[in-house]
């Protein structure tokens, strides 16, 4: 059978259209991986800023050595920060800084043991960054 061109009329029209269909299904596929990506890249970033949070934490501890290592800096996760002194000005401006860089961040500290090891330990919700919910970010050190 001979083809005449009135024939193979719309076969051009057909290959636009699944050439259509092949680029959206791999502009959604890229839409996909672009907002994982993103997503990642926001829990990556929350991780770092607690990493950051708790070496503050353990720095100010340092300036004050006795007072870490007698437990004055000893605070739970959902407590308030606070008190007088330096101390108190220590705890609450971390306690700030937390619940500012990270969505409810909240931290505790604990120092005890011969020899004193303390332990810092930062929270916060990870849903937003597609996380499965509250995250732990857990830090031993000596003062």
């Amino acid at each position: 059978m001979i083809r005449t061109p009135q024939s193979i009329r719309g076969v051009g029209l057909i290959e636009i259209l699944v050439t259509v269909l092949v680029m959206s299904i791999g502009l959604l596929g890229a839409g996909a991986l672009l907002s994982s990506s993103l997503r990642v890249s926001q829990s990556s970033l929350e991780r770092t800023h607690a990493g950051t949070l708790a070496s503050e934490i353990l720095d100010r501890m340092r300036t004050n050595p006795n007072a870490a290592r007698t437990g004055s800096y000893n605070v739970a996760i959902g407590a308030a920060g606070g008190g007088g002194g330096q101390i108190g000005a220590d705890l609450q401006a971390w306690k700030n800084r937390l619940a500012l860089e990270l969505p409810t961040g909240d931290g505790g500290v604990a120092c005890a043991g011969n020899p004193i090891v303390c332990t810092v330990t930062i929270q916060w919700d990870d849903q937003r960054a597609g996380g499965s919910g509250t995250e732990q970010f857990v830090v031993v050190s000596r003062p």
